[in-house]
């Protein structure tokens, strides 16, 4: 719940050092502060940064979910399955698989 200090927790580490784990994680702290354009930001950052990292595809999918736009969710994952591991290719495919099976029930 404290959200301002996180985030400039999160500022001063970028400052430092500008990489997608900590893109990631700032993301995560405007969303759950619910400010989903700044989390979307930054996890369109951190994937830009480290494509090969998981976590910002789940998290973004998840912001588009939320905000009821199921295709560009599934686009978000789509594109993730190309970068990373193969093992967190199969992450975002169940992800993928979840997503339509409860938006289709």
């Amino acid at each position: 719940g404290q959200y301002e200090q996180a985030e400039a927790a999160y500022k001063k580490i970028l400052a430092i050092t500008d990489d997608a784990f900590t893109h990631n994680n700032l993301g995560n702290v405007y969303r759950d502060w619910e400010k989903p354009d700044l989390a979307i930001a930054e996890y369109e950052t951190a994937i830009k940064l480290d494509p090969t990292l998981k976590y910002p595809y789940i998290n973004l999918a998840g912001i588009y979910k939320t905000q009821g736009d199921i295709q560009k969710a599934m686009e978000v994952l789509k594109s993730g399955v190309q970068y990373v591991t193969e093992d967190d290719a199969q992450v975002l495919e169940d992800y993928q698989s979840d997503i339509t099976s409860t938006t289709t029930t």
